[in-house]
């Protein structure tokens, strides 16, 4: 009689799981080369508005964002007539100007990335005013870290613009 292995599953191992940030669990690698059925050239659909985060005082986005914005850019890349508009935020406690040019450099950051990774300047509409966020002395860390980001917001294209004026005009 032969003996059995110890594992219930032989030459597998077991399913790993990566913990985020905000404590949500996803699987260590895709199987098969899938990527959660994106293609992994960064192709896939884009899901505005676009959420870049930053760590505490910096204006360098965080590692988890980066896929975010390669495929913004990448999808900026192959859509040539669309545009974005990218929008500052920062925790403002205290120091007013300190937290517009932290805003202002995350703005510029951003651009900057989704520039060398495929996008035209002209594509990218970034606002100067920041939106700045008090913070309230019993506020938690959630709280104080969902202000500490750059969004960026899809146009609505000129053709849409035209077609949908066109509707109401006709009233179709």
């Amino acid at each position: 009689m032969a003996k059995k292995s110890g594992s219930k599953r032989p030459g597998k191992s077991p399913p790993l799981k990566v913990v985020g940030r905000n404590g949500s669990l996803r699987p260590a690698r895709n199987k098969k080369g899938t990527n959660g059925g994106n293609p992994p050239d960064g192709s896939g659909p884009v899901d505005f508005p676009v959420v870049v985060e930053f760590v505490r005082g910096s204006p360098t986005p965080g590692p988890e964002s980066l896929k975010h914005m390669y495929q913004c850019a990448r999808w900026l890349a192959r859509h040539r007539r669309e545009c974005v508009t990218v929008v500052g935020h920062a925790n403002d406690r205290g120091w007013t100007r300190a937290a517009r040019a932290l805003a202002r450099a995350r703005v510029a950051a951003v651009s900057d990335l989704l520039v060398l990774l495929g996008a035209k300047p002209a594509q990218l509409i970034p606002i100067s005013a920041a939106r700045l966020h008090s913070v309230p002395a019993g506020s938690t860390l959630g709280e104080r870290r969902q202000h500490r980001v750059v969004v960026i917001y899809h146009h609505e294209s000129t053709k849409t613009r035209l077609r949908s004026a066109l509707r109401r005009a006709t009233g179709r």
